[in-house]
């Protein structure tokens, strides 16, 4: 992505499953993709508000990090536009600047669709319109089917919230599927710890290393959850939980659910001090 500004915007972690009121910014979380939707802002790129955070060069700088796991889509609205999903690799402030990066892509084979967002006159170009929004996460995270190396923002134009919720049927239809593929094959193992309330927790991994543990919990903290370590003492392994239930139904459902919709990694269902079986090495 090239974008024609001195700006440096500072990079938000930005937390949430449905709405975020405080940001102005929507969220759905897929199986293993999380559709994130921002509306325009009207200080986007300004150079006379150091506090104006451009979502798309936020997105460049987490993109290399995060590609095919998480779409960014800023929603814009241009008045007599078609409704549709552009994929934008340039933003600028003059003709001039704007002209030579058209001959640029020309010069790649590329296509080149250039509009002007209305709340501050910068010009987009696009390489990619399509009316799916399925395709336009699709190109962004295969990088235009690998001819383009460079950062890829989404653009819906003239969509709202409601209209992106709804285009993004195939997401959650993916993730549906995939959580009545696993409906019946929840792993359950018992353990006996003595040190530990009994119970069904959730565990999201299990590591033989102090460290491991340790770096694995803080990730999980970075996104608002509230992790557990429980340590066999028998062989020493750390099982980091999610959550603990008192049955065993209430924990397969929330596995099936993948923890309400806010975990999309593997999770499976220690029973502890439920029986008098212990988990021996080959277990993990």
């Amino acid at each position: 992505m090239i974008v024609d500004s001195d700006n440096t915007p500072k990079v938000e972690e930005k937390l949430g499953l449905t709405q975020i009121p405080s940001k102005n910014e929507y969220k759905l979380t897929g199986l293993k993709q999380v559709l994130k939707f921002i509306p325009a802002n009207i200080d986007l790129l300004s150079e006379n508000n150091n506090k104006s955070t451009s979502s798309f060069n936020r997105f460049c700088k987490d993109q290399v990090i995060e590609s095919g796991k998480s779409a960014e889509i800023q929603m814009l609205k241009i008045s007599g536009a078609e409704p549709a999903y552009y994929l934008v690799t340039g933003i600028f402030k003059t003709e001039e600047n704007t002209n030579q990066y058209i001959k640029f892509l020309n010069t790649k084979g590329l296509e080149n669709i250039v509009f002007t967002n209305p709340l501050n006159n910068y010009r987009y170009v696009a390489i990619l319109k399509t009316t799916n929004q399925e395709e336009a996460v699709a190109k962004q995270a295969s990088k235009l089917d690998g001819v383009f190396k460079d950062c890829i923002q989404i653009v819906a134009v003239n969509k709202n919230v409601t209209q992106l919720y709804a285009d993004a049927s195939w997401n959650i239809k993916r993730k549906d599927t995939a959580l009545a593929d696993q409906a019946d094959k929840v792993k359950l193992q018992f353990i006996s710890l003595p040190n530990e309330s009994k119970g069904y927790y959730l565990i999201a991994n299990v590591f033989a290393m102090t460290e491991n543990t340790g770096n694995f919990m803080n990730q999980l903290k970075k996104k608002g959850l509230s992790p557990k370590c429980l340590i066999n003492h028998q062989n020493n392994f750390q099982y980091v939980s999610l959550i603990r239930v008192d049955t065993e139904e209430e924990a397969v459902a929330l596995v099936k659910s993948q923890l309400n919709g806010t975990y999309t990694e593997k999770l499976w269902v220690l029973s502890v001090n439920s029986v008098n079986e212990s988990i021996t090495d080959n277990d993990h």
